[in-house]
């Protein structure tokens, strides 16, 4: 016997089958019936399809699985966008922080220069009688403590920069050049639109709702399959005897 066969289930839950065989058939005659002797080839040829009617009606499984799948997906591309948002947004972050520490250094600067001249100055009316010591005295804490702001603002920018090139997963010996060009004027938008643009870049909150849905296809494809099974079947077979060879031979 040779037989081979197909078969083929569709995304609306209808399952196509077709197969063919083949049965070689050899009678040997016994003493009593000399004459009667048997040997050919029995074919068969047969075409069926089966639909679910009830338990996975017209493949709705199938499509809720496919369905989840594709939602699967998109979360795992809005995953990797909100990686790449987020080191953007540290580097944005970071690129302030630098700009921030910029900004103050300058402004320590600025102010320990200008009490270390007034200080000068008390030093030379001090070396003419014209000022008291205690006054001198005074003013040097005040350089000494402009001196520490400067300090202290230096190592805010170096630590600035280092946390720049942090995000930007760059070689802390790196040499960077921070720029700025302000803008004042707020855009043109509402509140109301803002929140709402904001709303619909959320991957966190699309991801929610993905998943969400997930889980209510997951739950209506567990619900199918409690259902007893409805089946409809249909087929047609073509059978034939030969006693020379096989069909077609």
């Amino acid at each position: 016997t040779v037989e081979a066969g197909l078969q083929k289930h569709f995304a609306t839950g209808t399952t196509f089958q077709a197969g063919i065989s083949t049965t070689k058939q050899t009678i040997t005659p016994k003493a009593e019936m000399p004459d009667y002797k048997l040997k050919g080839y029995n074919s068969a040829v047969n075409v069926g399809l089966s639909q679910e009617l009830f338990k996975n009606a017209f493949g709705a499984n199938e499509r809720k699985a496919v369905k989840s799948l594709e939602l699967a997906t998109e979360i795992k591309q809005r995953q990797a966008r909100q990686a790449i948002v987020s080191a953007v947004m540290d580097s944005f972050v970071a690129y302030w922080d630098v700009i921030i520490a910029d900004e103050n250094l300058k402004t320590a600067t600025v102010a320990y220069n200008n009490t270390r001249d007034i200080r000068n100055l008390v030093r030379r009316k001090s070396s003419f009688g014209l000022s008291e010591k205690e006054e001198l005295m005074d003013w040097e804490g005040r350089v000494l403590q402009f001196k520490n702001m400067v300090d202290g603002a230096q190592l805010g920018l170096t630590n600035a920069r280092l946390g720049i090139l942090r995000a930007l997963d760059m070689d802390r010996n790196t040499q960077i050049e921070i720029t700025q060009d302000l803008v004042t004027a707020p855009p043109s938008i509402t509140y109301e639109q803002a929140m709402n643009e904001a709303l619909k870049k959320r991957n966190d909150l699309a991801n929610l709702r993905a998943a969400m849905a997930i889980s209510e296809n997951q739950y209506d494809i567990a619900k199918n399959n409690s259902r007893p099974s409805v089946t409809a079947n249909a087929g047609i077979g073509y059978n034939d005897y030969n006693e020379n060879s096989l069909p077609g031979s």
